[in-house]
């Protein structure tokens, strides 16, 4: 009878954390942020119709967008998503919200080649995203600051 009861309990809490984050709980992203001395920017807006729109440029050697994609972070039929359109990738790739906590949420996509996990967090003043497959082992973060006033 314990087990049943610390059972339910554990699988409520998790499905408020996978389901059920308001689009507010997201305002911890918005902003302009950068990276590599501003030849990485990466922008999200604030929250309109329940969506909340990114992008991010990184400029190559010539000063030009060498990388670039648009982001939106949005409720679907099956819970929140982050769903981005890559240079190069010709189809929006969606990602499933699979946690939250206080300034972070993780989005997994494992039948995607790579990316398979997106992971946002704040820390005080710096916003990170962990960019990687589903063990963790292969990726990279991004280390973002506000963006200067330049």
């Amino acid at each position: 009878m314990l087990f049943s009861g610390l059972a339910t309990t554990i699988f409520a809490a998790t499905t408020l954390l996978t389901t059920s984050a308001p689009a507010d709980d997201f305002s911890w992203v918005e902003g302009c942020w950068q990276a590599d001395q501003g030849q990485t920017k990466e922008i999200w807006s604030e929250e309109f119709g329940g969506v909340r729109f990114g992008y991010a440029v990184t400029l190559n050697e010539q000063g030009k967008a060498g990388f670039y994609e648009q982001m939106v972070i949005h409720e679907t039929d099956k819970g929140w998503a982050f769903t981005a359109l890559t240079r190069g990738n010709g189809l929006p790739v969606s990602f499933p919200l699979v946690g939250t906590a206080s300034q972070e949420a993780t989005f997994e996509n494992p039948d995607h080649d790579f990316p398979q996990k997106i992971r946002y967090y704040r820390v005080e003043e710096k916003l990170f995203a962990d960019v990687t497959d589903l063990s963790g082992d292969n990726g990279f973060t991004a280390k973002l600051q506000p963006c200067s006033a330049e």
